[in-house]
């Protein structure tokens, strides 16, 4: 029997995407989108100086280590700051997290990265973590805190939602902005998502309703817009922006996946995988943020329960700094992690943002942290915190306006408040306070794993 074909419905309103971060070939900014809000199109992101300088006079190291660089099909070779364009894989956790006694359907496990290689997508190379070219928002099995959904019974993809997957991806045209967004919604942390009214008209994948609400388009293989998805309980909405020459005639395929992935997710949830790196070009272990942000960490910010909310932007390709003219370039690899109270909106959470990122040696990471405290006004800490730290007192950079620095050996760790009273960030006071006490726990918990 040939698979379900569907034609494009009308869609709901479109809702505007955030610009894609730089990728200048000179110098890189780290973006850091711990706290993005996307309202009416603008989107407020928090950015550090950082060295972050491909080198076009070094010859490059053909030994595993700092210089190495790995060339993979379907990706353009010699890209500045780039030494692995596609380190990613995920090692899969049987373990499902529960949110009042529902086991939850991660969203991230309904489009794996291997998921994506199959289907001969690529994601987009990018050494910085931020929340276009890979997010992952999913439910942890700690955390006491409640999430609160607000009014929204519904998941939405293109804004915010509790429980979420964004691909930013690599399109064989160079086509910009393609990308893939999944949400998924249940009862036990969307309310009502049971009981909301279904698209009639809708096919089935298997035992999973599928309604296409996709813009009318020429071309059938421009892959505008949102597609939604039920079965037993969970409710999903994804939303698409695929091209012509890019991979919009992958679109049915990825449906297909998905509805796949869905049902045997509904039948024996699996618990949130964790992301890894290929060794080729970083042949060391990488510090996992979220794993560190527990709830002793967010209780010596804010003195609150942390909820089983995360966010997780890990970078998508292994990157290369070169701190000066004389010296080789440096391999590391960079994940953020963003952790607190459970609001849908990111603007109305407490949350405390962690940032690593891993070197090869610890010289690198000394230069690292010197380089940034000379460029943002570090002051100490008060406190001694690891090998090195310092408070960064920058006002000019969110990122930057009260962070926690630390060296910890070849680690380099950034600390960040997000809340309400504090949208632009925190005076250098403010941070010895609220973060340096957390940044403390932290050290601490990296210390027990590495």
């Amino acid at each position: 029997m040939p698979p379900p074909q569907w034609q494009p419905q009308p869609p709901p309103q479109w809702q505007p995407q955030p610009p894609r971060p730089p990728k200048s070939k000179a110098a890189r900014i780290v973006v850091i989108v711990g706290c993005v809000a996307v309202v009416l199109g603008i989107v407020v992101a928090f950015t550090v100086l950082r060295p972050m300088f491909g080198s076009d006079t070094e010859t490059r190291a053909g030994a595993v280590g700092d210089g190495t660089t790995v060339t993979r099909p379907g990706y353009p070779t010699n890209v500045p700051a780039v030494a692995d364009p596609a380190p990613l894989s995920e090692t899969p956790n049987p373990a499902p997290s529960s949110y009042q006694g529902t086991p939850v359907v991660q969203a991230c496990n309904l489009l794996t990265i291997a998921d994506l290689n199959k289907l001969g997508i690529r994601t987009d190379p990018n050494p910085l973590p931020n929340s276009v070219t890979f997010e992952r928002t999913y439910l942890a099995a700690d955390g006491a805190g409640p999430l609160h959904a607000g009014q929204s019974t519904v998941p939405s993809a293109p804004t915010f939602a509790l429980n979420k997957c964004t691909y930013g991806l690599a399109a064989p045209n160079g086509a910009s902005g393609e990308h893939v967004s999944i949400a998924v919604a249940q009862d036990s942390y969307y309310p009502g998502t049971s009981g909301i009214e279904k698209y009639p008209g809708a096919q089935k994948f298997g035992e999973v309703n599928v309604s296409s609400h996709l813009r009318d388009t020429p071309d059938p293989n421009d892959r505008q817009g949102q597609v939604s998805m039920w079965t037993h309980g969970a409710n999903v909405d994804l939303d698409v922006s695929l091209s012509p020459g890019g991979y919009g005639p992958k679109m049915h395929d990825i449906v297909t996946v998905i509805a796949a992935n869905m049902q045997a997710q509904v039948a024996a949830p699996a618990g949130p995988a964790t992301i890894a790196y290929d060794r080729a070009a970083f042949p060391a272990t990488v510090a996992q943020p979220c794993p560190l942000l527990t709830q002793d960490v967010f209780a010596a910010a804010y003195g609150s329960a942390l909820s089983p909310l995360v966010v997780e932007q890990p970078a998508t390709a292994v990157g290369q700094t070169t701190f000066d003219a004389r010296s080789r370039d440096k391999n590391y690899v960079a994940m953020s992690c963003y952790r607190g109270t459970g609001e849908i909106d990111p603007g109305d959470r407490q949350a405390v943002e962690l940032e690593i990122k891993s070197y090869l040696s610890e010289e690198s990471a000394k230069k690292d942290i010197a380089f940034v405290g000379k460029q943002h006004h570090g002051q100490p800490a008060d406190i001694p915190l690891s090998d090195e730290s310092a408070v960064l007192d920058d006002p000019s950079m969110l990122g930057a306006a009260g962070a926690v620095t630390v060296r910890k050996g070849r680690f380099i760790l950034d600390l960040r408040a997000h809340d309400p009273r504090h949208r632009n960030g925190l005076t250098a006071a403010e941070a010895r306070t609220i973060l340096v006490p957390a940044m403390r726990q932290v050290v601490r918990n990296l210390g027990d794993m590495h």
